[in-house]
């Protein structure tokens, strides 16, 4: 065996030895994956032609609207009520109508968006918190106004 050979099989054995001592070190500091669990929320769907239970009867709401989604949810003692619908009104007209009584109420405004197909308003007062979603559908044209009240 010529001295290029025996240099490259010293070579070839020294690798081979550090990929199966990282192999060994890599298996003993593994860790096993965790097991991670998560609680789901209690969603009690709701008729539409009741309020969501600790929805504030003051959040002004659109007459005669559809009504896409009406419930309360619960997890870990935080409550939510939400109501989905969808509006007659225009995309800024609700914005502008639900910035105004934020503003007249009290209620911090925290976050907002105003884009040219969604429009989001997020607030706070007393440990309370308030979103209000407003999208319209580039396909239907129709204007969504998602509100959350979280307790």
């Amino acid at each position: 065996m010529s001295k290029i050979n025996k240099i490259l099989l010293a070579v070839c054995l020294a690798l081979i030895a550090v990929v199966a001592v990282l192999a060994f070190v890599y298996r003993k500091t593994a860790k096993a994956p965790q097991e991670v669990k998560f609680s789901a929320a209690k969603i009690t769907n709701l008729e539409n032609t009741s309020l969501p239970e600790f929805f504030p009867a003051e959040i002004p709401l659109e007459n005669g609207a559809e009504i896409t989604q009406n419930y309360n949810a619960e997890k870990d003692g935080q409550m939510q009520a939400t109501r989905k619908f969808i509006s007659k009104k225009t995309l800024q007209e609700n914005f502008d109508l639900y910035k105004s009584w934020m503003d007249k109420n009290s209620w911090q405004v925290v976050s907002s968006i105003d884009g040219e197909e969604t429009k989001n308003l997020s607030a706070k007062k007393d440990g309370s918190s308030l979103s209000v979603n407003i999208s319209v559908n580039s396909y239907s044209k129709k204007v969504t106004v998602n509100i959350t009240y979280l307790k």
